[in-house]
Order: C-alpha cells, then sequence, then structure tokens
C-alpha cells in the first residue's frame, strides 16, 4: 500500500495571547531595606498547671509585665524602657511590635527567660 499523504504540521495560533486575557502584568515592586518595626508572636507557657478556678487567658496589664520584667533583669533600666507595643492577645499567645533597633535584644531577653512561676 502507498503510504498516507503527508499532513501539514498544526499552525501556530498568532491570536493566542488576546485569547488569554487573564495575564497579569506587574506594575511596581519595592523591598523595605530598613523596615521600622520587629514583630514578634509569642506563647507564654507555664512550667506549672493553673490552680482551678483561674483563668489561663492573659490580659494586656499582665502580658505588659510578663514583658518588661525579663528586658528589666536583662537590661536594667534601658531594658524597662524600651518601647513595646502589644497588638493582639489571643489566649496565652501575644502579639507584639518593638523598634527595629531593640527587635535583637528583646529576643535575646525573651528567649532565656523563665520567671517564678514558668
Amino acid at each position: 500500500p502507498p503510504p498516507p499523504p503527508p499532513t501539514d504540521p498544526p499552525s501556530k495560533n498568532p491570536k493566542r495571547s488576546s485569547q488569554n486575557p487573564k495575564v497579569s502584568h506587574l506594575l511596581h515592586a519595592s523591598t523595605l531595606r530598613n523596615p521600622r518595626w520587629t514583630y514578634f508572636h509569642l506563647a507564654f507557657v507555664p512550667t506549672t498547671p493553673d490552680p482551678p478556678g483561674v483563668g489561663a487567658d492573659l490580659d494586656p496589664l499582665t502580658a505588659r509585665t510578663h514583658l518588661t520584667t525579663p528586658l528589666a533583669q536583662f537590661l536594667g533600666t534601658h531594658g524597662a524602657s524600651i518601647s513595646i507595643d502589644i497588638l493582639k492577645i489571643e489566649g496565652r499567645e501575644v502579639w507584639v511590635r518593638v523598634p527595629a533597633e531593640d527587635g535583637k535584644i528583646v529576643g535575646a531577653g525573651l528567649a532565656g527567660w523563665v520567671g517564678k512561676s514558668g
């Protein structure tokens, strides 16, 4: 039998790009070289269980005390004067914001601290 007749390769459609209107274009991109803030997500973990009837949730005043005490022990008056903004409290978790220049010392002061009750 004779070979089949040659077939033309599929033609490339020049209108292909117009068929996909969902193509996005980047208008602007930037990188913050010197951010103003450092953010921490902290969890307070007690070493002893809570006594019955005592709530496990933190309030803003208790959270502030738990944050200021280790910084005062680590850096003295300078540590106690670091500006700490409490952004959110949920149960025993706290989200805080500190100035970027103090971020490393706050992390170091809080990282290894164990209080009287945990």
